[in-house]
């Protein structure tokens, strides 16, 4: 099965997940390709052989699409860059190319349009404003094995004072993170003489004003880098445990959040607050939860963290996410090799390219399938 894995983003959960989807793919020996749309991520190092290239839509994705010949399309949708305009391009080309959008948001607006939506959580599901009709709901896993084997040492030194690390975009305008309630429990955290290590999933390029806000709130006292590997994460979640501190979330909802199972992967404890998106790890005790600021510091005090050492739930390993993946695209792929198809495709890719290089692109078709 030829598969394209588009991630507009490029950082972030959502990335994490293609990365690991795409890896879990190939081990199965399907043929898969990722298009990313960031140029200056570092989240690109993730998918190392898979990235086929860096595109700027619509006149790059419709040509990727176009000479792929995939049988699915699956893409990522997050608040930002909502897919449905990929999905209505691949129907108005006419492309019999099964279509299939996850929904990373827990409020995602999905559009009509693909012929399969999927939720990270029955939360996010039920929450959903946008279709949920005949949607399913596959949790997001993460490949414990790569997470232990890749991770690295660059972001914190082992021992030393406890660790906590926090993991999201440094954002004042972003509701979900809560960052005055992030920066009153960075302020706590350095007071019970914790370490302090944000990792902001923000690409480079764009510098929110609030992570210099961090900067002159904390100065050196609060370690701070952008936009790194999911090895150096799981190195960094992986020395944060030794140390006996914890992966700390201040958010105020999550749809199914990555980052705590790659914590729990490495053996580090998890303390987050008591949201719906964390429901299924503080059911199993995998997770320990607080319910104001006030109680984040008396558990990261106590240390009463959860056992760590249960490690990812079986059904939210990436073995579990890429067999029901599979099984979804069994179902959608409805892929031909219609030559007039193709050619309607090159027809409307004129629009965005120069007259020269569509009729070009149109005789390749044509050459290639014809």
């Amino acid at each position: 099965m030829r598969v394209l894995l588009s991630d507009t983003w490029a950082g972030g959960g959502a990335s994490t997940f293609v990365a690991t989807l795409a890896r879990g793919l190939r081990g199965r020996d399907h043929d898969v390709d990722v298009v990313v749309g960031y140029r200056d991520s570092l989240a690109v190092a993730d998918y190392e052989a898979f990235v086929r290239r860096v595109f700027r839509p619509p006149g790059d994705f419709n040509r990727i699409v176009l000479e792929g010949d995939y049988d699915v399309l699956h893409v990522t949708e997050d608040d930002l860059h909502p897919p449905f305009a990929y999905q209505q391009r691949v129907r108005r080309l006419g492309l019999r190319v099964g279509v299939v959008v996850t929904a990373h948001q827990e409020h995602s607006n999905v559009a009509p349009g693909a012929d399969a939506v999927v939720y990270v959580s029955e939360p996010s599901q039920r929450k959903a404003p946008g279709v949920t009709e005949g949607s399913s709901v596959i949790p997001n896993g993460v490949d414990v094995a790569w997470l232990r084997d890749q991770a690295d040492d660059l972001l914190l030194a082992e021992g030393g004072a406890p660790a906590a690390v926090w993991v999201g975009r440094v954002d004042d305008t972003l509701a979900q993170k809560d960052f005055r309630g992030f920066g009153y429990a960075i302020d706590g955290l350095l007071h019970l003489g914790w370490r302090v290590l944000v990792l902001d999933g923000s690409p480079p390029s764009l510098d929110y004003p609030a992570a210099e806000q961090l900067r002159r709130w904390f100065g050196d006292s609060v370690a701070y880098a952008n936009q790194v590997s999911n090895a150096s994460v799981a190195g960094a979640l992986l020395r944060a445990g030794r140390s006996g501190g914890a992966l700390v979330s201040t958010s105020r909802y999550e749809a199914a959040p990555f980052i705590a199972l790659e914590a729990l992967a490495v053996g580090c404890p998890v303390v987050v607050p008591a949201i719906s998106g964390y429901a299924s790890l503080l059911e199993t005790g995998h997770a320990t939860s607080y319910a104001s600021l006030a109680g984040l510091l008396e558990v990261v005090k106590r240390r009463s963290f959860g056992d760590a050492r249960q490690g990812v739930p079986a059904d939210l390993t990436a073995e579990t996410m890429v067999t029901r993946y599979l099984g979804l695209y069994a179902n959608v792929g409805t892929h031909n090799d219609d030559v007039d198809a193709r050619a309607q495709m090159a027809r409307s890719t004129a629009r965005v390219l120069s007259r020269p290089r569509a009729r070009a692109l149109r005789s390749a078709v044509q050459r290639k399938h014809g």
